[in-house]
């Protein structure tokens, strides 16, 4: 079956946003050996941020508690000022009371209803637009990112970093 690199780009980004693992595997064939070393100046382009481990569809994306409650700027950038990984901010500080990191707080705490670790309640939403998908650690509800997933897709390069979010989590 012969597949065009825009439908395995937004099968690629349907299945991330779902909260899927996605291992992209290219293999050569017969025609590839055959093919010009140049695509076409028309052909579709897959994002280079794709490949790597990088999160690309959600950066930039809004971080909203169910109450209304802002929490933050999805982005891989440490030093944004409302980004969820800048760790002295007020979306990113594990001591804010506007972050998912506090594990005592309102949005992150295991026996709170907005965070996205309690086991039941109302998990924050990643939104742009009328898009969402729910940020939880739960299996439910869905579409759902996972705080893990969100952490690796944004530091699987860099492994001191990527623990440090990582031993936030509940």
């Amino acid at each position: 079956m012969r597949i065009f690199p825009a439908a395995i780009t937004g099968l690629v980004l349907l299945l991330i946003a779902l909260g899927c693992t996605v291992r992209v595997v290219v293999t050569a064939t017969p025609e590839a050996a055959q093919a010009p070393t140049q695509p076409p100046a028309n052909a579709p382009t897959v994002p280079p941020a794709i490949l790597p481990a990088k999160f690309p569809i959600m950066e930039g994306w809004y971080l909203w508690a169910d109450d209304g409650q802002f929490l933050g700027v999805i982005t891989c950038n440490r030093h944004a000022a409302d980004g969820v990984f800048n760790r002295y901010g007020t979306h990113g500080s594990r001591y804010s009371a506007e972050s998912v990191w506090n594990r005592y707080g309102t949005y992150g705490g295991v026996l709170s209803r907005y965070s996205p670790f309690s086991r039941s309640g109302s998990p924050p939403k990643i939104t742009r637009g009328k898009q969402y998908v729910y940020f939880t650690a739960s299996s439910s509800p869905s579409p759902r990112l996972t705080p893990t997933d969100l952490i690796l897709s944004c530091f699987a390069d860099d492994t001191s970093t990527a623990a440090y979010w990582l031993d936030l989590i509940p």
